[in-house]
């Protein structure tokens, strides 16, 4: 399957019923403490999360951050622990192994799920930074074409990854365009069905009220 088959399938399970996807872990309650902010800075640095992903920590002052490398994405976490660290509201958790040693990883806990992140250099993180698009056109012919294309092949920084690796995207505008417009549809249906059976569970209790309202 091609790279630019596997972004479109990606956008299309958006669209996947509810019940086909795997229930969310309840919620486990977590309560913020103060620790010493140099025992943050062990821990502060890049960290490979997957083969395409690359996370880093850091601190400002006494505040302390989680983000994804070559993305504006970043969250606030907060110590539970001088080991363990938080998101508020995402089911997700960081910690450490304790000690005085060197800080080669961490465990990221999402939603019960463990993953093992491996600690990297800079660069490394770097290269690992998401395929990101955006949006262009070309004009043949008169007629205006709309794509979107990998944002380092619009850099110019790479352009040996599209014909080597396959990496460099170029895709159809309408192709992305219609698989979010089914999804935000099908998330849509699904908030009004679930607005809907709420509504029905609700009716044969206020029935039963109104028939003893009549007979009272």
């Amino acid at each position: 399957m091609t790279i630019a088959k596997r972004v479109l399938l990606a956008l299309s399970l958006f669209c996947a019923p509810a019940a086909a996807r795997s229930p969310a872990a309840p919620a486990r309650q977590h309560t913020a403490v103060t620790i010493d902010p140099q025992i943050f800075d062990r821990y502060a640095g890049y960290y490979q999360l997957g083969p395409k992903l690359a996370v880093r920590l850091w601190r400002e002052d006494d505040h302390y951050f989680f983000g994804t490398v070559g993305t504006p994405q970043q969250q606030e976490i907060f110590p539970e622990g001088p080991t363990q660290f938080f998101l508020k509201n995402v089911p997700v958790t960081l910690s450490f192994a304790p000690g005085e040693g060197a800080v080669t990883g961490m465990t990221v806990n999402q939603a019960g799920r463990d993953i093992q992140a491996a600690r990297i250099e800079q660069a490394v993180a770097e290269n690992l930074s998401p395929n990101r698009m955006t949006p262009s056109h070309a004009v043949k012919n008169g007629k205006r074409y709309r794509y979107y294309v990998s944002n380092h092949l619009i850099a110019g920084t790479n352009k040996s990854r599209e014909t080597k690796s396959g990496e460099g995207l170029r895709i159809a505008a309408q192709e992305i365009e219609g698989h979010v417009i089914t999804a935000s549809r099908c998330s849509s249906q699904s908030r009004t069905r679930s607005s809907q059976s709420s509504v029905l569970r609700m009716q044969p209790q206020a029935s039963r009220s109104r028939h003893f309202i009549k007979h009272a």
